[in-house]
């Protein structure tokens, strides 16, 4: 499956809210680096979707990076929630990390 569409849609609409004079939005320390999720946060993956799962007691907003480099919708997830991402297709793109955005 591929990804990219998302990620350039995702920069347009970042790059419209900049120039409107919106505040870019925080990121870890480094700019670049990313924040782990808590182990409270598990993921399982198949090849059509990947399931994260907030065993926490808190809400967490999580991205999901992939081995062709994409990086998925930063999504939130609430305690107790499951939700879906893009598995690892035919192409064997596997995920690689679930960090917090």
């Amino acid at each position: 499956m591929h990804r990219s569409g998302r990620r350039t849609a995702g920069t347009a609409a970042l790059a419209a809210l900049l120039g409107a004079g919106a505040a870019a939005p925080a990121t870890a320390a480094g700019g670049d680096e990313h924040v782990p999720a808590p182990p409270c946060i598990t993921s399982t993956s198949d090849w059509r979707y990947t399931f994260v799962s907030n065993d926490c007691s808190q809400p967490y907003s999580v991205q999901l990076d992939y081995t062709d480099g994409a990086v998925s919708p930063c999504r939130y997830t609430a305690p107790g929630d499951r939700i879906t991402f893009a598995g690892y297709g035919t192409d064997a793109d596997y995920v690689t990390d679930v960090h917090l955005c």
